[in-house]
């Protein structure tokens, strides 16, 4: 593989042709924004935080192409009293999918792996596999690997990937992994371990580590110059905990190990640490079929491609989308037209995150908070998508 450090200075480089001034900012446009009544959801959040339902939380909205609402609200981190800033770096924990959705495209749409070949192809180890209470015998693609439908058993070991490349933790999972628990493409069982394998897969056949892959061809192009697997110093200066409720009320913090800056490696499915801005930046490429300021970040082919059900109709195992109606390449089909087209794609986090574009509206969203997701679904994953849905069809015109 070529050194990370030739990766890191391309990937430099090429942010750096990209002059600031051209990159599009994400303040709020006072006048579009005029035409909105966001009382009801900044009501809401403000509420949240002062029942205790959340530390503290941001939102972005645009619509448009111009942002609309951009507020934040309580705290990022409770011990230090530290405010929850519309800058903040938050863990975004399962939102990171979609991102590596669009990096698994960038090298599909250079011809340098398939989405139908057989991750067994990349790594023997997962070809032919035994299912598991049966003479029958599989071996999962990278769309299946993608899209949940791999029937592989769950990822145990976060120390796997945290101490490990991508290429090396996929390797290092096939000790562990030897048998299917279904036949491919059957069931759709939400986890890790598919992307794992996909991630290694594309930092074999590009040469380089996955995460430097990812910069160069979807972090650079779109500015996203504060998302990261391993945030810098700076950037841990604007983090803070992840937060859980505690019985009787209030929070418990947990700790991250990537915001001590060591992580060598990356959970492709889970890893990143963003920001609201330059996750509204990726956002806005995908609304846009892959075009960002002017330039085709990935072939509109491969954008919507991340967007489209990928999973033929398998039966739901688990999920933590309620009422999905189909699952893309790292996000969720939660809408779709009366054609059966996709318009209401999202991808939420296990830290309370979610972003989400509505493609009949011209809209996207995007909820920040470090609030386990299981004590808040309503509020992330229905309530604020609700309440901005309801500006949008309000705003005078």
């Amino acid at each position: 593989m070529r050194k990370p450090l030739l990766t890191i200075v391309a990937a430099a480089a090429f942010a750096t042709s990209l002059h600031p001034a051209s990159l599009p900012n994400y303040d709020v446009d006072q006048k579009a924004a005029s035409r909105y009544d966001f009382s009801a959801l900044r009501a809401r959040v403000q509420k949240a935080v002062d029942t205790g339902e959340i530390p503290g939380g941001s939102v972005l909205v645009m619509q448009h192409g111009k942002v609309v609402f951009k507020e934040a609200f309580g705290l990022i981190d409770i011990e230090n009293n530290k405010p929850f800033r519309t800058d903040s770096v938050c863990a975004i924990a399962s939102s990171t999918k979609w991102i590596s959705g669009a990096t698994l495209m960038a090298a599909v749409s250079e011809g340098k792996l398939s989405l139908d070949d057989p991750i067994g192809k990349y790594f023997p180890a997962y070809a032919d596999m035994p299912v598991k209470g049966s003479a029958e015998k599989g071996s999962p693609t990278v769309r299946q690997c993608f899209s949940h439908t791999n029937a592989l058993p769950e990822i145990t070991d976060n120390i796997l990937v945290r101490d490990h490349s991508v290429l090396e933790s996929a390797q290092l999972l096939a000790k562990t992994i030897n048998t299917l628990d279904w036949m491919p493409g059957s069931a759709f069982r939400y986890g890790n371990t598919g992307m794992q394998l996909v991630g290694g897969a594309v930092a074999k056949v590009t040469g380089m580590e996955f995460q430097d892959y990812m910069r160069e061809k979807i972090l650079a192009p779109l500015g996203m110059r504060d998302t990261s697997f391993n945030p810098t110093a700076d950037q841990r200066q604007r983090s803070g905990g992840i937060y859980v409720h505690k019985q009787g009320g209030g929070f418990q913090r947990e700790n991250l190990p990537a915001l001590q800056g060591n992580i060598r490696g990356a959970l492709v499915a889970g890893g990143l640490h963003s920001t609201l801005d330059d996750y509204a930046r990726f956002l806005t490429m995908m609304l846009n079929d892959g075009r960002f300021n002017g330039h085709q970040v990935l072939p509109a082919k491969a954008a919507l491609e991340t967007q489209k059900d990928q999973t033929g109709g398998a039966p739901i195992k688990s999920s933590p989308y309620r009422n999905q109606k189909g699952y893309g390449l790292g996000a969720a089909v939660m809408g779709v037209d009366a054609s059966g087209k996709p318009i209401y794609i999202g991808d939420g986090g296990a830290f309370g995150t979610y972003g989400w574009i509505d493609r009949d509206q011209e809209l996207i969203g995007v909820f920040f908070t470090q609030n386990r997701l299981r004590d808040i679904y309503n509020l992330s994953m229905v309530e604020i998508r609700d309440l901005v849905r309801a500006a949008a069809d309000n705003a005078k015109h």
